[in-house]
């Protein structure tokens, strides 16, 4: 589309409608975007849905999140847990069977666990003591109403428990933050990463991929990054946000964090025709930052293409187990 007119939009829906037939989704995100794969999550299907399984219209290309936002936001539906697992929630010992068995069902074919709590709750996250987390799930059990306080407690500690499993199954754990999408509707104050560090620091040997730059708190992010060995961070959505500020920040990341910890690429979007849009900007965008460095004389041409490698690919490979993922689905494909 060279210019964007009334006539040109209704001319481009007609195109995306018949785009719109089994084999296309694939085709335009690994044909048109050369793509290597993309990461889904499950929100969009229900809060309570872990589901992971192969997505047979190409299962070394779909590859999905284990939600974790319903549990890390306090949230309890006993018989959705009862019809995933068959066990009956009567207490925290059968919670934590229950979430056990959850991931041992499907954690072998996600790629990563995700929550986006940050649009029900702050990212403020606090040890809980376990008697506490016992008296909000009673009241849970017995029908009564829960507090905000309460929410809270109950969905730290199931916070908690989600990053010790992710980190037993070998997941990454990723957390929004930062920027909502939507509009009229930001509480700036709650979605700052510094809420985090407390919970970075309790479980080391996770490994925490903080994504969109926590836009506005970009800076925070950078300094979050450079402590702590077990964060990456994920530019998804980041460059349609504020490509001024990507930029940017891709910059302040090259010169103050181990370059290993960038991932420059992520849709976040619900449309393969929008994927491939997206990825054409952060290829743009990231090369105005690269040759930005080489005209500072900060990098030469050589190390700015060896950067650009390890940001859209070679990094996400080694925070991703892709091969085992893969190896699972197909594993599970042929049962």
């Amino acid at each position: 589309m060279d210019e964007i007119t009334p006539d040109a939009l209704l001319a481009a829906h007609e195109r995306n409608l018949a785009l719109r037939h089994p084999g296309e989704r694939l085709r335009i995100l690994k044909e048109v975007g050369n793509l290597d794969h993309v990461q889904v999550d499950n929100l969009e299907l229900e809060d309570f849905h872990w589901d992971c399984a192969p997505d047979l219209s190409g299962p070394d290309f779909f590859l999905y999140d284990l939600s974790w936002r319903a549990f890390s936001n306090g949230e309890m539906n006993v018989e959705a847990i009862y019809r995933e697992v068959n066990i009956e929630i009567t207490g925290l010992e059968t919670l934590r069977e229950a979430m056990a068995a959850i991931f041992a069902r499907h954690a072998p074919c996600a790629i990563a666990v995700k929550s986006q709590i940050a649009y029900q709750r702050t990212l403020m996250w606090q040890e809980r003591d376990e008697a506490d987390a016992v008296h909000v799930l009673n009241k849970y059990l017995a029908g009564q109403e829960i507090t905000t306080e309460e929410r809270l407690c109950f969905g730290d500690w199931c916070w908690s428990r989600g990053v010790e499993l992710a980190i037993h199954h070998n997941l990454p754990f990723k957390i929004h933050t930062g920027y909502l999408a939507g509009h009229s509707h930001m509480p700036l104050e709650r979605l700052n990463p510094a809420h985090l560090c407390d919970l970075l620091h309790k479980y080391p040997s996770a490994r925490f991929v903080l994504m969109h730059i926590a836009y506005p708190y970009n800076n925070q992010l950078v300094a979050i990054a450079k402590h702590f060995p077990n964060v990456y961070v994920d530019m998804c959505w980041a460059w349609s946000i504020d490509p001024y500020t990507a930029c940017d920040f891709v910059r302040r990341m090259i010169h103050t964090v181990p370059i290993n910890k960038l991932f420059a690429f992520g849709g976040d979007t619900r449309w393969p025709n929008a994927a491939v849009a997206y990825a054409t900007q952060a290829r743009q965008w990231l090369t105005r930052a690269l040759q930005a460095e080489i005209d500072d004389g900060l990098l030469v041409e050589r190390q700015a293409i060896g950067l650009a490698t390890r940001l859209m690919r070679a990094n996400q490979s080694a925070c991703f187990d892709l091969d085992g993922t893969r190896a699972a689905i197909r594993a599970a494909a042929r049962v």
